[in-house]
């Protein structure tokens, strides 16, 4: 009697303290079996306590302080997750809690795989909050795939285990899906929902992406922690794909991969038959460690537009912002604004182009042609505007590499501060304005730029500009606005050059290196 009235009073307090807009209806997971001992699995009781609140149209399954061990938590319509303070949700070592495998989408191709740690399918109104822990305990996943990609490597060919035997059956025509034949969980993944709200959770130790939203729209994720280890492998902070109208807020995220990713699926399957995601708001948040701070792609071929990021700290990690895509990816991304972000310690990356702006149409190609027929995969990236920057020991500010066939086509820098190692790199861009700059860099050469056309530098400002130099080639209709701290050494080279006009402010003379292909006229000095 004592504890049906325990229970119910706490029932009642939760009323009051379950924040406005979530479901009302409390289900206490001790109430339905579950232990929080650590020891005891309560993957019957957990999914005992959901499927009790989705019979009453919906409801808060409340974690009270304790360590929870369980296997899988598949969500209906309705439910909130509320993990208190002082409570953990851990995830089992098993392999085969897992089983049987579901619907999912992995590095941009939808197929079957193990369950995610938390999943939900064709959903509504669907909540993860409180102040606990939630652990997915991924160190077991990690090793399994490292030994995998270890023999494969040194060319050692074992019998596969009885999880990618299972993995193989249920998608006999997805060679693309994973060439390891073995596919990690994702810990929370969302398909084809809508309303969903991950709040003040912190999430540790995933296996694979962290947080995924496939085809999901009306997503909110605010005051999350995240914390991968760096040195774990596809670790992923928060990656939405395919998704619309969604908010990334006031989140601290610590990764072994990128931080927050934008996708939209891979290959003809994705360009055909997925959605773009779009409309997506990323503010306030820290990013430490990881590949990138944000990344739009690699998977990206349905296309990816209107994006804001906005009001951002990134630190560690191989790239601040990152673009990429390649001729068979292709992909439409358009329509990004960045704005007030602080980018620091750019310095190295396993690409060897740590950059804190990095737009790369030539991600793992290995064809470096500068011409290739346009095809249905040939990535289109327009509209990208950053401004309000301020970086600090970075490696390269801005490294551009579009496509002979494809130039990148609008975009701009503004108001940017600069202590870098290394100066911009431009290559295959239409359409760029570089303006109120100022550059402290260890190299002399502070912009170098290819095949460009439509380019305008004004108020470029650095350091010991009298040996500073701006190096083009093969460029078309630029025009330079000089001013007292404007590097002085301008080099111009490529037969394709023209139409250069130098105007500016400033009496200091500025030193002409243009190459005896460059036909006769094409610089102008006003």
């Amino acid at each position: 009697m004592n504890k049906i009235l325990l229970s119910l009073l706490l029932k009642m307090i939760l009323l009051f303290v379950v924040p406005t807009g979530y479901a009302q209806n409390v289900i206490n997971v001790l109430d339905y079996g579950a232990q929080n001992d650590g020891v005891y699995k309560n993957t019957v009781a957990i999914k005992a306590a959901i499927e009790e609140a989705s019979s009453q149209g919906g409801g808060t399954v409340y974690f009270p302080a304790g360590d929870y061990l369980t296997g899988p938590i598949h969500l209906k319509s309705n439910i909130t997750l509320h993990i208190d303070a002082g409570a953990i949700v851990k995830f089992s070592e098993d392999f085969d809690d897992y089983l049987p495998m579901v619907p999912t989408r992995f590095q941009g191709v939808n197929g079957i795989g193990f369950s995610p740690l938390i999943y939900g399918n064709n959903l509504q109104n669907v909540s993860i909050i409180g102040m606990g822990t939630i652990d997915g305990q991924g160190e077991v996943w990690q090793k399994a795939i490292k030994a995998i990609r270890k023999n494969k490597k040194e060319g050692i060919i074992n019998e596969p285990n009885k999880w990618q035997k299972i993995f193989a059956q249920n998608n006999p025509d997805k060679t693309n899906l994973d060439q390891s034949g073995f596919q990690r969980p994702l810990f929370i993944q969302f398909l084809n929902s809508s309303r969903i709200k991950i709040k003040d959770i912190k999430i540790v130790n995933a296996p694979f992406w962290t947080v995924h939203f496939v085809d999901c729209e009306n997503v909110a994720v605010d005051g999350v922690y995240i914390k991968n280890p760096e040195e774990s492998s596809n670790t992923d902070g928060i990656n939405p794909e395919s998704s619309r109208n969604v908010k990334i807020t006031n989140c601290v995220i610590d990764v072994g991969d990128d931080c927050i990713a934008i996708k939209s699926g891979k290959g003809a399957e994705a360009r055909e038959n997925y959605k773009p995601s779009k409309n997506i708001q990323i503010s306030n948040c820290t990013m430490i460690h990881g590949a990138a701070g944000v990344a739009i792609g690699s998977e990206m071929s349905a296309g990816v537009e209107d994006v804001v990021i906005s009001n951002c700290i990134i630190e560690n990690t191989g790239k601040g912002i990152h673009i990429k895509t390649n001729r068979e990816r292709g992909g439409s991304i358009k329509n990004i604004r960045v704005n007030n972000i602080i980018i620091r310690n750019i310095l190295y990356c396993f690409d060897g182009f740590p950059a804190a702006i990095h737009i790369n149409a030539m991600y793992y190609d290995k064809d470096s042609t500068q011409f290739m027929p346009v095809t249905k995969s040939t990535p289109k990236i327009e509209n990208i505007h950053f401004s309000n920057i301020s970086m600090a020991d970075i490696k390269y500010p801005v490294y551009l590499y579009g496509l002979g066939e494809s130039n990148f086509r609008n975009l701009s820098f503004s108001n940017f501060n600069i202590k870098s190692t290394d100066g911009i790199h431009l290559k295959n861009v239409d359409g760029i304005s570089v303006s109120n700059l100022f550059m402290s860099t260890d190299t002399d050469g502070i912009i170098a730029g290819e095949y460009l056309k439509n380019l305008n530098i004004s108020n470029l400002r650095t350091r010991d500009n009298a040996r500073k130099r701006i190096v083009l080639s093969d460029i078309d209709n630029v025009e330079i606005f000089y001013n007292s701290d404007t590097p002085r050494h301008l080099k111009i080279r490529g037969e394709r050059t023209g139409k250069i006009t130098l105007s500016g402010d400033s009496n200091d003379e500025v030193y002409l290196d243009v190459g005896e292909e460059v036909s006769e006229g094409e610089v102008n000095i006003r």
